[in-house]
């Protein structure tokens, strides 16, 4: 590949900062915190800042999660740090 050029065929990345990966509170989250975390993080599609939403239902229904766990992750995600724009904070 030419340097320069992107692959489309290769679709969008998340960006995991390591000060992310390194912070108490990511190291914290439960796996399914994190399942839905990531789940969040796909439905942004580069035009949709500040209106990407996930339903309890949704993440169900995408994650195969009962709703109990997928409540919960969402209070988890809240209470470790996600912010308004779903990043969590180092």
């Amino acid at each position: 590949m030419a340097k320069g050029k992107r692959r489309d065929s290769e679709g969008q990345y998340i960006t995991l900062p390591y000060a992310q990966l390194k912070s108490e509170a990511w190291r914290s989250l439960s796996g399914a915190a994190v399942k839905v975390w990531l789940e969040l993080h796909t439905r942004f599609n580069g035009s949709n800042n500040g209106n990407v939403r996930l339903s309890m239902n949704e993440a169900v229904s995408a994650l195969g999660i009962s709703k109990g766990t997928a409540q919960r992750s969402f209070v988890e995600l809240e209470e470790k740090g996600v912010n308004k724009h779903a990043i969590l904070t180092p």
